[in-house]
């Protein structure tokens, strides 16, 4: 008896490190995002977002600029592009929502859902 409640207290334990671990990567940006990115279109060549691995710092002009906690990413592969819901934070626990195409390749871009006009583009 003493060896089952071991075996299911251990098989809890490894779960719940699983759940945990499995979880914590969701919300981890991925490598090919991470940097900051612009973009030249008019009235939008002081913005800017920057990917890092579990956050996003929108900037909206020289010295304004915020800093969100990532909570989840969600990627669908459609050949050479990449669709993203990523959910994020503020201090105050506002939650929001990006989502975007990326598009991979030698001229990587990400068009967001409601500025498709607007193409951004890594900052090197």
């Amino acid at each position: 008896m003493k060896k089952i409640i071991l075996c299911v207290s251990g098989a809890i334990v490894i779960g719940a490190l699983l759940f945990f671990m499995m979880n914590r990567g969701a919300s981890r940006i991925p490598a090919n995002l991470l940097g900051m990115w612009a973009t030249t279109s008019p009235g939008y060549t002081d913005r800017y977002m920057i990917f890092q691995d579990e956050s996003l710092v929108i900037g909206a002009g020289e010295n304004s600029s915020d800093l969100y906690q990532v909570n989840r990413v969600r990627e669908e592969d459609i050949g050479s592009e990449t669709n993203y819901i990523i959910d994020y934070e503020n201090d105050e626990k506002t939650k929001f929502k990006l989502k975007f195409v990326y598009t991979k390749g030698g001229n990587e871009t990400i068009k967001v859902d409601h500025l498709e006009k607007i193409t951004w583009i890594r900052k090197k």
